[in-house]
Formats: C-alpha cells, sequence, structure tokens
C-alpha cells in the first residue's frame, strides 16, 4: 500500500489563464469517509492569498501572476495523512514528495514545505523538473 504522500505542483497556461495546479495520488478522503480517487486536483484560488509562514503565525497577503491552489485544503489533507500515519504506530514520520515543473514560483514550494513542518511532517524530498538547454 502506498504510504507516502506526492503532490504535483504544475504549471498550466490554457484559455482560462494561468495558474498552478496541485494534485495528488493515491488520495484518501479527510472527511472520515474512507473514500479514495487515484488521482486528485486540490481547488484553485484567485492570485491573491494569505497565507501563513510558521506556527503560530498571522496571515500574510501574498500575490502572485496566476491563480494557485488552495493551500488551507492542502494543509488539511496533510494534517489528516500526517496523523493517519502516526496513528499506525511505525515510528517513522509521513514522507511526503513535492514535484514542481520549472515555471512554478519558488515561494509556492516553499508554502508547501512550511505547511509540511507546521504539521509536523519532517520527512520530504524535493524534484524539480530538469530545465530544457
Amino acid at each position: 500500500e502506498l504510504v507516502n504522500v506526492i503532490l504535483d505542483l504544475r504549471w498550466v497556461e490554457d484559455a482560462s489563464g494561468n495558474r498552478v495546479l496541485c494534485r495528488t495520488a493515491d488520495y484518501r478522503s479527510p472527511d472520515g469517509s474512507g473514500a479514495r480517487q487515484d488521482v486528485y486536483v486540490f481547488g484553485s484560488l484567485p492570485a491573491k492569498v494569505n497565507v501563513k509562514y510558521g506556527p503560530g503565525a498571522k496571515a500574510t497577503p501574498v500575490e502572485f501572476d496566476s491563480e494557485v491552489p488552495d493551500f488551507g485544503e492542502i494543509e488539511d489533507y496533510l494534517r489528516y495523512r500526517h496523523q493517519t500515519y502516526e496513528q499506525q504506530a511505525t515510528g517513522k514520520g509521513l514522507p511526503v514528495t513535492v514535484n514542481f515543473d520549472n515555471n512554478v514560483p519558488t515561494q509556492m514550494v516553499i508554502l508547501l514545505l512550511d505547511i509540511c513542518t507546521r504539521v509536523g511532517i519532517e520527512d520530504f524530498t524535493l524534484n524539480a523538473a530538469e530545465a530544457p538547454y
């Protein structure tokens, strides 16, 4: 059974504009229903969002050049998966992998790492797409 969480951040340009999408594989619904999806795309928000950096931090407005993933939804999901994983008492932390392409703003990747830290996830890996030459 897949126990790690993989988040993919992708820059999308289409008729509705520019946006960064975040999706995950083997999604498990945090509503307690046990529902699963092979691939789940988190919701999107307008380019200006309030974000928190660090535990107990106040929300800071940040503006991007595109729609952004719903970082609040992602945080709730990661908290749920982390708590579920800890209940298995493996003695190890939930591994999280963040894949991102080179058009994704670095600040969005940092936001995901900050969310991981805030919910207690310390085992994370970053995978950047190779830049074309």
